[in-house]
């Protein structure tokens, strides 16, 4: 008779629960695999031995009980010539911890890796109106700009190697559309931290609106108006044309996946303040690729990061249900952006009933990137820069939330009703097993 002896369950948080399937072990948080251990060296997962497991042919009884069973073929035991069971228990195990170990990720919480960026990748060409050198509109010249982003792809480092295809992050910069780029140090920080994390980030430069300079862009959101007065008529060439370059990003990044070893199908947008609000655009202005997308955006946004940004007006019936997650990042002492905006946009994202969380920054003003990055992340950044591979252990900062919103997001599901039939179907053949055994 066969016996199996699981692995005692370890001491776990409030809101955790352990599983055992034979010997492998599932680690649930809040209903989603977030560690999975196996007999089997998978991935990230901590290996564990089968346990006891005895049988009654001679090869078995005359084993060491210390002795691995075989994983790779079914043995003939060597004086009764049955199958032996214990191999076949073993075959069995591995066969189906692999398959569903497959369908569980180890997650995106923990930032084990390195950093490699690559600079100055061209995504796209766009064009800006010059009116520096004319007198009037119809001497105006026409000037294509290329279009650039940079690319933190995450590394082995200590021996954690990231997976591949890897989820992909858009950074957009903020600036009020008048200013600010892919390098801005909030921005270059947060993609370093995403990388180390498991992440793929691309931080995008797109066409700013400057004094002589306009950029020629089809109204989406708003018309091209000139004429209005201050901010908005930023705005309404701003969000046309960043979120027009995004989405140009987007369809580059889609088209080159497999160079560049990126999961088009988890993708999440983010950015701070203007950055935040063409995030918002892209995230629930037109998020379904299909052609009736005012975007015409290849691919679907999972989850949007939004920094101190707003929608205005235009929050109220802005959401749909069935659409893009959302993180909420605002100060409460923010005199650029207010506050209130920020919490018109979380109780809009609650009442179209889509996953959401707010987090506010207390005392914080615009663009509080050390207060939204937390002081441990800074400190590891700052190690980095200093060339000293060192992390500092970080919790609770507004960057680790998102981090584990993000995880559960994208985290993949639970296992399918075939794969449980699997296991039940394995318990059907220990069962036969066992009454030949004792025949």
């Amino acid at each position: 008779m066969a016996r199996f002896h699981g692995q005692n369950p370890h001491a776990l948080g409030e809101g955790q629960e352990n599983v055992e399937i034979f010997t492998t072990r599932l680690t649930r948080v809040g209903g989603r695999v977030v560690r999975m251990e196996t007999i089997a060296r998978l991935d990230r997962f901590q290996a564990h031995s089968i346990g006891e497991i005895s049988c009654s042919c001679h090869w078995c009884q005359t084993q060491p009980a210390t002795s691995a069973p075989s994983l790779l073929a079914w043995t003939r035991c060597r004086s009764s010539r049955i199958i032996c069971r214990r191999s076949v228990a073993a075959s069995i195990l591995v066969a189906l911890s692999s398959w569903f170990a497959a369908g569980v990720e180890a997650g995106y919480v923990d930032p084990v890796y390195g950093v490699a960026v690559t600079s100055n990748l061209v995504y796209g060409q766009a064009n800006v109106t010059d009116t520096k050198n004319t007198e009037t509109a119809s001497d105006d010249q026409v000037v294509p700009v290329d279009l650039k982003l940079d690319l933190y792809q995450p590394t082995a480092r200590a021996g954690s190697v990231p997976s591949s295809p890897r989820p992909l992050v858009l950074l957009i910069h903020g600036g009020g559309f008048v200013s600010g780029s892919k390098t801005d140090q909030g921005i270059s920080s947060w993609a370093t931290l995403l990388a180390w994390h498991g992440y793929s980030v691309a931080s995008i430069d797109y066409r700013l609106i400057k004094t002589n300079m306009l950029p020629v862009t089809t109204p989406i959101f708003f018309a091209n108006d000139a004429t209005l007065p201050g901010y908005e008529a930023k705005a309404s060439y701003g969000i046309n044309t960043a979120a027009t370059d995004a989405v140009t990003a987007l369809t580059y990044l889609n088209s080159h996946a497999g160079t560049l070893g990126l999961d088009t199908s988890r993708v999440f947008v983010g950015g701070g303040s203007a950055g935040a609000a063409t995030s918002l655009f892209l995230g629930f202005g037109g998020n379904e690729p299909t052609n009736l997308n005012p975007l015409n955006n290849p691919v679907q946004i999972d989850g949007v990061l939004e920094l101190w940004g707003s929608l205005g007006p235009l929050t109220q019936d802005f959401m749909d249900a069935g659409e893009s997650a959302l993180f909420v990042v605002h100060g409460d002492s923010d005199d650029t952006v207010p506050y209130a905006d920020a919490q018109a946009l979380d109780a809009e994202a609650a009442a179209e009933g889509l996953r959401h969380e707010f987090a506010t920054l207390v005392g914080g003003e615009h663009a509080a990137w050390n207060a939204f990055l937390g002081d441990a992340n800074l400190a590891s950044l700052q190690n980095f820069q200093n060339g000293i591979d060192t992390r500092v252990p970080s919790a609770g900062s507004p960057f680790d939330r998102t981090i584990l919103f993000m995880d559960e997001v994208i985290a993949v599901p639970e296992p399918s009703t075939m794969i449980l039939a699997c296991f039940a179907m394995a318990g059907l053949m220990f069962s036969l097993l066992q009454k030949r055994g004792r025949e």
